[in-house]
Parts: structure tokens; sequence; C-alpha cells
């Protein structure tokens, strides 16, 4: 394979091809070095020099420049070719990425000129964003760690931006790539606006608004582990997970300066033709503000849809002891695979005897109260028979009333389940289940697979 690198013979540029050159070696590749030349559209009689002319002398100087980086390069065991493109700056590199079908474009930052001032502005969004290759994104300053990696002198250590997107899966793809290949050290990194996840997972909490919740955390990684999987080859797998209240490019860019990585990874998507990096603007804040070199992934096309058969471990049912409700809890069952967990879900009436807390997701507000003895027994009733034969375990929450949906949704998200199953009258439509339109708001917020169970009578 070939590495693409684009040049406008200053300095940053310069430093560019010089690391392109180290990670060509590395990687066994060959070097393509461009020079883009944007056709001048001076039309005007009045321009008393010869356009032509001119242009015909910046690339026979551009031609010369390219045999010399080429002759220094080739001297130093590197395989070199050179390219002179003409027309708009970024759809050349664009097409002669895609025509040469290189393993990634390096372009470098800070510089003025026709490709050097890839980053001021759109232009360098747009690179990122239409190539159909990953583009890295070379800094003046702050690449020590990858060329040490590319000459041999240090391991790996990349960074990986990571949500739950399609974007993601992008970026947890090239890894898994990488890996597969070489050994390689990854620190996942992942923030999170509390407001939105307190209100997802029902959590109240005393300390500092700008510190992690340790509730939230867990959670979340538990999810994020999930969504990369296992991935293949040698090398520490970590992830950071924080709080942030700011502009997300700006921290992303800190996080990996923070963890020592050698280079920070996002993932790119294609929506509605144009491609855009998840969480929308998060691209041009990161590039600005990295110390370390950026690898935007854009390989949609080329990253191979995982099709597996999932597996359902922790299965959560709602029930008000109705029976309605209480007949879907045997479905509930047959959905978890052997070894697995079926959590009983009861939402007790505010104003009932033996309304509680469910202390067990929650820690740090004091000891739990008993479970009523009498609610308890009726949930764990509900237990069919068989359940202890394929090894599935029972876990009761009880908790004190509110709104039924959103206490499902929250227990769903805190409890980690991988789908949830509720009881429905199957009228109206979708029906109902336990109280109102239970049902729909459950289905509506779930980001797990949800199993009405219809049909069911009182």
């Amino acid at each position: 394979m070939n590495i693409l690198v684009a040049t406008d013979f200053t300095k940053p540029s310069e430093h560019a091809v010089q690391l392109a050159a180290a990670l060509a070696k590395r990687l066994g590749d060959g070097l393509i070095i461009a020079y883009a030349h944007e056709p001048s559209t001076v039309t005007s009689p009045d321009f008393a020099v010869d356009v032509e002319a001119l242009e015909a002398a910046v690339v026979q100087k551009a031609e010369a420049g390219l045999k010399q980086l080429a002759r220094d390069l080739v001297a130093n065991g590197v395989s070199v070719q050179t390219r002179v493109v003409r027309g708009a700056v970024v759809d050349s590199l664009v097409k002669l990425g895609h025509d040469e079908q290189a393993r990634f474009i390096v372009a470098g930052t800070h510089a003025r000129g026709t490709v050097g001032r890839l980053l001021l502005g759109s232009v360098a969004e747009r690179l990122v964003l239409q190539a159909d290759r990953p583009v890295l994104v070379a800094r003046g300053s702050g690449d020590e760690g990858l060329r040490a990696w590319a000459v041999g002198e240090r391991p790996l250590h990349v960074a990986v931006a990571v949500d739950l997107s399609v974007a993601s899966k992008v970026g947890v793809e090239w890894i898994r790539q990488l890996r597969a290949a070489m050994p390689c050290d990854v620190t996942f990194l992942h923030f999170y606006w509390p407001p939105e996840q307190f209100a997802r997972l029902g959590i109240s909490t005393e300390a500092a608004l700008d510190a992690a919740d340790p509730v939230t955390v867990a959670v979340i990684e538990k999810e994020l582990r999930a969504f990369v999987g296992e991935l293949p080859g040698s090398g520490r797998v970590a992830f950071k997970i924080e709080s942030n209240w700011g502009e997300l490019g700006s921290h992303l860019a800190s996080a990996a300066s923070d963890v020592d990585a050698d280079l920070l990874v996002m993932g790119v998507h294609q929506r509605r033709g144009a491609k855009r990096l998840f969480l929308g603007s998060t691209v041009a804040p990161t590039l600005h503000a990295a110390i370390v070199p950026v690898l935007a992934v854009s390989r949609v096309d080329e990253v191979a849809e995982r099709t597996q058969i999932p597996t359902i471990s922790q299965v959560l049912v709602a029930t008000d002891l109705s029976n309605l409700s209480g007949g879907a809890v045997p479905y509930a069952y047959s959905l978890v695979e052997r070894g697995g967990v079926v959590h009983l879900l009861h939402v007790a009436d505010r104003n009932d005897k033996h309304s509680v807390w469910d202390f067990s997701l929650s820690k740090g507000k004091g000891l739990p109260l008993p479970v009523a003895a009498e609610i308890e027994a009726a949930l764990r009733a509900l237990v069919p028979d068989g359940a202890d034969r394929r090894d599935i375990r029972t876990q009761v929450h009880v908790v004190e009333g509110g709104r039924v949906s959103t206490l499902i949704l929250q227990h769903a998200g805190r409890l980690g389940v991988n789908a949830i199953c509720v009881g429905s009258h199957g009228a109206g439509g979708l029906g109902k289940v336990l109280v109102g339109s239970v049902a729909q708001q459950v289905l509506e917020g779930a980001t797990v697979p949800v199993f009405v169970v219809r049909g069911l009578r009182a």
C-alpha cells in the first residue's frame, strides 16, 4: 500500500513529509508526495502577466522540489513517488488518495500555503469529511511519540474518541484492524453530559457536578465495553470516562495528552451525502486544540459489518403483580441464555404500607430498608419452573412510586440489561401495560430491545 502526504514546501508540510516517511518505512508502505496546484482564475485582459507561463514556472519549481525530497528519502530506504495534481486542493487530494488506494492521507498544519492551510477554517473539515480514507493531521510539534514508535523506540499508544454512534464504530473498527496487525495500547475516551445521564439513570448525587459520578461511570463503561467488544492482538486496553460541561473537542484533545497517547483517533460517518464527525462540530475544535497527531477515520465503506447472533444475558421485566403483567414474566426467562439474570421490578404505590426504596443501586444513601416479605414472596412466586435448571438467577427490585416508564428505563440503564420485557392488553393498537401507556413510553425511550407480550388478560 501507499501513504499519501501533501506538501507546499513550507516547514509544517516538510514536517508532515518526514512523519509520513517514517510511518511508511515502519509499515512497509510506499510514499506518494503530492503538490496540489490550483490554477489561477484571473481572466482580465488588463492583467499584464502571462498567467500560463507563470503557472508553468510554479509547476516546474514544484516538480523540482518534489524530486529533491524524493532523493533524500530514497537514500534513507523509503520507496517514493511524486505527483503534481491540478485543481481544487481538497478535491485533488481526495481523488488522488482514492485513485492510489492510499492507506491514509497525511497533511501538515498551521502554514499559509495552498496545502498548509488545511487546518484554517473549513478546508480542513472538507478534507476530513470528503476523503474516503483516513486523514492523519500532523502537528508542528507533539508527534514525538508517534515518530518514536515509527523508528521502533517505543510501543504505540492510541487514544480513541468513542460514544455509541456509527462514527465511533468506524474508529473502533480501525483500531481492531490495527491491533490484529501489531501490538498496540488503547485508551478509549468518553465524555458525558451529567444532566442527561442523571436523568437517564435516575441518579441524584451530592458530589460536585464537574466530577465523574462513580455510578454513572460504571454504567457507561459497561456499555462502552460491550460496544467495543473483544479486541484482537496484544496491548493494554483502558477506558477514560469523564463528565463534560464545555466544548467537547478541546476536552478530547486534552485527554489524549493526559493519557500520554501518541495518536488520537476519531471516527467519521456519512449523513445525507456529507460526512460529519460524531457529535456534530467536534472535528474543528479537536484538530485545533490537539497536541498529538489526529487521525480522522472515514472508511465507512470498508468497515466490515459484523453480523453476530446477539446474546441476552440480563432482562428486566416490570410487574405490578397483576395477572396481566405477571404473565410476561415467563417470557422474560425464555429470552435469557443459560446462566443469565432476570430482574423483577415492582413499583410500589407511594401510599402503600409496603412501599420501600431499592437501595441496591444507590450507594451512600443509608442502609437499605428490608423489602416487605409479602411483596418479595409474591414476586418470587412468579419465577417459572425450570429457571434453576437453566442456572438463571433472579434479582428482585422494589422501588417507590413514580412515573412507571421512567423508573423502568432508569433501572434498565443502571442494571445494564440487554432487553426489557413488559405485558400488554393488546387493545387499542399497541395496547397498555401496567398503568396507562407505559408500553408506548418504554418503547420510545428504550435503548435496548423491548419485548411486548400481548394478548394477556387479567
